[in-house]
């Protein structure tokens, strides 16, 4: 059913607390027929189902909101009963906000506005957000089963009833009238937002007729589920691969130390990583080797290449029922290049341009091969080879020794290391605060720029079973400083699994911390007015720019002698491993940026290409054409790929993002003065904006010209990469 102007649309779903201390979710169906049209009323309406409550909502026709109240997740939605709560009450919120737009029908288009409409619908947006926060962390972090059990239910709640608030035909006119009116000057945040959201109605099924809109519905539910048991599977602990202690021959000192045998003799290797990579790339047992790696990239299972093509088949009949030729389409219209075809034919840019260098690299790697010990014959290198021979060849060339300068970081000291950079680039500070998490090994801090509090950051750093395995920052809540909403400072969260306090933690897994933090800036320094751009809330192709830029930190040799420290003796880590790690960026790189631009073209492809079909078929073929290294067989990385949900058809964001990544920071080539105003440009120019203005534009206001993006190839092309590149010469 349609909801036209007249009636008011009620959420498709609600959490119902019961007696028992439970959440369970009821379904809503479409819109709902009131025995009275809707006035002002200073009590909520229940909404019943078969003679039952399932919810409360506030409908408004007329008369001022109450501002939102800032949401306090930690201390409200700890328990099943407290998540379910925070998540329902903020869905009626938005729905009360939501339905005061439709309310404004009757105004004459000189009447409607902004603070009526786009900044009403901004407070929408912002009361989704607290809705869907929370819950999508600890969804996917939390140890206990009904916590994530309740957080998922909150995130298929929240899909539902932004799938029915695109169907409402009478807000869309509303909006669409409140565009036109040219009455109060617009700032190019807000501009932007009109413009925005009035795509996203069209793209969001408005225009569908009844049955579409039935059928999107279903696709939308499905998209989600599928999309959340992917991802958990992933999630799920697989058992270890149980080698002979002669296999670890190759590993580091302390690797063989930390994996004593058992009382079979053998050795447990995790399939989850760190534990994994570090064995297949060390390894002199290749065959071992191999094993580990067949275990690390199938986890999640068979069962999730049949996840995977349904969650292809429905993204794709969505995207054709929205009238886009792919899913690619689709997700790439909001993006900065707007088209697949644009985000492949970049991709087969820069492979074009590196293809020299991935020859000059395979021929090396083929002849270290060859003269490794215990080798044999292949007639194709495979995947897990890639990092194995290249850091055989890093120990050849610079005598390079990961596992010895792994004792230079520590996780509190790395910590340290970057709160410190942070300080001293923005002017930060971190002063820990004791809390309640979701696991007591959380940290918590309190985050002031200057002196003036601005947002908060919590810390999971170490592994632990049924979390998120990879790398990643989430919002714990969304920053809104304007409108007429109370000001509601950001809450970031870095999720990690980092070596334990007190272990050597190896270089690579430093530079991914500073890679998440880079994404916690950009989410705390936002200063801009809409909570609908705030923070990371930019071009899905465009937010790893900044997490990109901030890891270049990591290889900056006047940062790692402000913090590296030898984690038992205290000493610095000295100049000549500096410079043996600097060098060894090197060995490899071409390849390593390969790899990117292969599963770039995979994700591409799986979401142009017609269901049904093979997966591991398609990757096979891909991988044959943007890959030198083999597929092991028995082996299907998409089952294990979880990118593939919330990155699906824009893994190229990591390249494009690495390409700007690279321009900007050769702005930070100077002396401190030169540096310390290049910060402030970054910040004023591109960090405080979160996405409310176009990237290029911001990029070329930082800048002062537009982007090049072959400043990826320092380092490709002619000698070392410098730890603070000047401008390109190519």
């Amino acid at each position: 059913m349609r909801c036209g102007d007249d009636r008011p649309l009620s959420p498709r779903l609600f959490i119902s607390i019961t007696a028992t201390a439970t959440a369970t979710l009821v379904a809503v169906a479409g819109c709902h027929d009131l025995a009275a049209p809707p006035t002002l009323h200073s009590t909520p309406l229940l909404v019943v189902e078969n003679g039952r409550r399932v919810g409360l909502v506030a409908f408004v026709t007329e008369g001022e909101l109450p501002r939102l109240e800032v949401v306090e997740p930690l201390r409200d939605g700890g328990t099943p009963v407290g998540l379910a709560r925070l998540c329902s009450e903020n869905l009626a919120e938005a729905h009360q906000r939501f339905m005061a737009i439709a309310a404004a029908s009757s105004q004459p288009t000189e009447k409607l506005t902004w603070r009526e409409t786009f900044g009403r619908f901004d407070e929408v947006r912002l009361a989704i957000a607290n809705a869907a926060d929370y819950g999508y962390l600890l969804g996917v972090v939390h140890p206990d089963e009904s916590m994530r059990s309740v957080a998922g239910e909150c995130e298929r709640q929240v899909d539902a009833f932004e799938t029915e608030l695109g169907f409402h035909l009478g807000v869309a006119k509303v909006l669409a009238r409140a565009a036109a009116n040219n009455s109060e000057p617009r700032s190019e945040e807000r501009q932007r937002f009109v413009e925005r959201v009035l795509r996203e109605f069209a793209n969001n099924g408005l225009n569908l007729a009844p049955e579409g809109q039935a059928r999107l519905r279903i696709l939308n539910e499905g998209i989600t589920e599928a999309g959340q048991a992917f991802i958990e599977a992933i999630a799920v602990p697989a058992p270890p691969v149980r080698v002979p202690s002669a296999a670890l021959a190759g590993t580091s000192e302390a690797f063989r130390r930390a994996h004593p045998p058992g009382s079979d003799g053998l050795v447990p290797i995790a399939a989850e990583p760190p534990d994994s990579i570090e064995f297949y790339a060390h390894a002199l047992d290749r065959k071992a080797a191999a094993r580990v790696y067949t275990a690390f990239v199938n986890r999640g299972g068979e069962g999730n290449l049949g996840r995977l093509e349904k969650l292809l088949a429905l993204r794709y009949e969505k995207a054709h029922l929205l009238g886009f030729e792919s899913w690619a389409d689709y997700v790439t219209s909001l993006g900065m290049l707007h088209t697949a075809s644009a985000a492949r034919a970049f991709l087969r840019r820069i492979e074009g341009e590196l293809a020299p260098a991935v020859a000059k690299e395979m021929t090396e790697l083929v002849v270290t091969w060859k003269r490794t010990p215990g080798a044999f014959a292949k007639a194709r290198l495979e995947d897990p080879d890639r990092l194995f021979l290249t850091e055989r060849q890093k120990a050849e060339r610079q005598g390079f020794e990961p596992s010895l300068i792994a004792n230079y970081f520590e996780v509190e000291a790395v910590t340290r290391g970057l709160f410190q950079l942070a300080g001293s680039l923005f002017g930060l500070t971190f002063e820990e605060r004791p809390i309640v998490a979701w696991h007591p090994s959380v940290k918590s801090y309190e985050v002031r720029r200057h002196g003036r509090l601005i947002g908060g950051l919590l810390l999971d750093r170490f592994a632990r079973a049924n979390k998120y395995p990879n790398p990643a920052t989430f919002s714990l809540r969304t920053g809104h400083r304007g409108g007429g909403g109370a000001p509601q400072l950001p809450i970031s969260a870095v999720v990690a699994a980092l070596p334990e306090p007190g272990q050597p933690m190896p270089h690579e897994a430093v530079v991914m911390f500073f890679h998440e933090f880079g994404h916690v800036l950009q989410h705390l320094l936002s200063e801009n007015e809409l909570a609908t751009f705030s923070g990371t809330n930019a071009a899905r192709d465009f937010i790893e720019t900044p997490s990109q830029w901030f890891e270049e930190w990591a290889w900056s040799p006047a940062t790692l002698e402000s913090f590296a420290r030898h984690r038992t003796t205290g000493a610095k880590l000295p100049k000549a491993l500096i410079d043996s790690l600097l060098e060894s960026r090197q060995v490899g790189f071409a390849l390593g940026l390969q790899r990117q631009l292969f599963l770039a073209e995979l994700d591409l492809t799986f979401h142009t290409t017609t269901p049904p079909f093979d997966t591991t078929a398609l990757l096979h073929k891909v991988q044959a054409a943007h890959y030198p290294f083999a597929p092991l067989a028995g082996t299907h990385l998409q089952s294990s790929l979880s990118h593939l949900v919330g990155y699906d058809a824009a893994y190229y964001g990591y390249t494009l993002s690495q390409a700007l990544a690279a321009d900007v920071w050769t702005r930070f080539g100077g002396d401190a003065g030169e540096v310390a105003q290049a910060a402030e440009d970054w910040r004023r120019t591109v960090l405080q904006w979160g996405g409310a203005h176009d990237e290029r534009a911001m990029l070329r206001a930082f800048l002062g010209r537009d982007v090049d993006e072959h400043a990826l190839f320092e380092g490709v092309f002619g000698g070392s990469r410098p730890a603070r590149p000047s401008a390109l010469r190519r």
